[in-house]
């Protein structure tokens, strides 16, 4: 599959670690030696919009490249502490693959508390080896959430095109487990 997204022009946009487990099976029929990381590829089914994003400043050169191979106008906007109301969080959570999605539709003063709680109540009680957040990239707090769940163990994964109604969404992972370095698969 990647190599047709590859041959048909794809951009790759995240790379989304530990995204199935180990015991997925591929072509060789054989469980893996740890959980599967698998990137993300898009393509554009509709006109190109030029995008005001906010990310934190180490993150930029990564998605100004990420939506360059887009070819999609971007513009870095600073951030700013996040609203006085209470942020959304949804959870989508899938057992078999023990992992979640973490869904911020608004960003408030409550969200990195939010986040915090979620992962302690996934991890602890649910048994989840992985978390994904995504974080909507045209909010202005979005870059101040960023930082602070970076500080709380989740790293940086690229961005989501049209993931939300709101556009793009910056992504991130928390991995229970830590992935070895290795040889990929094509």
């Amino acid at each position: 599959m990647q190599q047709s997204n590859v041959t048909n022009h794809g951009c790759v946009t995240a790379a989304n670690l530990g995204i199935a487990p180990g015991k997925e099976h591929f072509d060789t029929g054989e469980e893996q030696p740890q959980r599967v990381t698998c990137l993300l590829y898009f393509y554009w089914l509709q006109e190109r919009q030029h995008r005001e994003v906010y990310v934190p400043v180490r993150h930029r050169p990564l998605v100004g490249e990420i939506y360059e191979g887009l070819d999609c106008e971007v513009e870095f906007r600073e951030g700013s502490e996040p609203a006085d109301f209470g942020g959304m969080l949804s959870v989508s959570i899938n057992a078999i693959a023990g992992r979640a999605n973490l869904t911020v539709t608004a960003i408030g003063k409550d969200t990195v508390h939010r986040i915090r709680h979620a992962r302690r109540n996934l991890v602890e009680q649910s048994h989840l080896e992985v978390l994904f957040i995504d974080l909507p990239i045209a909010d202005p707090g979005c870059a101040f959430v960023a930082e602070a769940i970076e500080h709380e163990g989740f790293g940086f994964l690229g961005i989501g095109p049209q993931f939300s109604v709101s556009g793009e969404v910056l992504r991130f992972a928390y991995l229970v487990e830590p992935l070895a370095v290795g040889r990929s698969r094509p």
